[in-house]
């Protein structure tokens, strides 16, 4: 690629990770809780900048790639594309694949997990006919599915908890749970450890 091409194409990448960060940064720092969470959420604001910003480039670097030539070539002539663009809009299509892959990253990734995974999200009580209450909570600072998956296997890892259902659209949180084990503040406490904040909804407990 030339020079400008290059940098356009680096630049349509660094926007499509900066924009992917949202996501990127509570998956690969799971345990760091409330601080990756607060880094996190500034970069969701950011995130439909970002691909605006991507797009646009790669836009710019199409234009380099596949503009016309001052050279004409007569129907039948030896005259061709040269290797040095042939290899320059090659690299191009992979970059934009890629990036692709990157700027979708929030919104095929927490499917993908959870299609891959292996452990049921309902915990079967050991003694039968265990009493089961049921709460549910708004959960704030969730910016993808990845966070709603993220919450779910805290819950999954909790002794006492039955059975979860996380909704990153509507920012809530069910979960049933034997009282004897477990009580409302210990649920709430192991959702914000993992750096979210909580607060029951009326008329959703019990």
């Amino acid at each position: 690629m030339e020079k400008m091409e290059k940098k356009v194409v680096q630049g349509a990448m660094l926007a499509a990770v900066v924009a992917s960060l949202c996501c990127i940064i509570p998956l690969l720092f799971a345990g760091a809780g409330v601080a990756a969470i607060a880094i996190a959420g500034k970069f969701a604001g950011l995130h439909p900048y970002m691909l605006v910003v991507t797009a646009l480039l790669f836009l710019v670097g199409f234009y380099y790639a596949y503009r016309p030539t001052k050279v004409s070539c007569e129907p039948g002539s030896a005259c061709e594309i040269p290797a040095s663009r042939k290899r320059a809009r090659v690299g191009l299509w992979l970059a934009t694949a890629f990036t692709v892959v990157l700027t979708t990253f929030p919104y095929w990734s927490a499917a993908l997990v959870r299609g891959t995974a292996h452990e049921p999200q309902t915990q079967a009580f050991q003694a039968a006919g265990a009493p089961v209450e049921r709460v549910v909570l708004r959960v704030s600072g969730m910016t993808c599915e990845m966070c709603a998956l993220g919450v779910e296997s805290s819950l999954r890892q909790q002794p006492g908890v039955r059975s979860f259902h996380v909704s990153f659209s509507d920012s809530v949180a069910e979960v049933e749970y034997d009282p004897s084990q477990l009580s409302v503040a210990q649920i709430r406490s192991v959702i914000e450890k993992a750096g979210y904040q909580t607060s029951v909804l009326p008329g959703k407990e019990g």
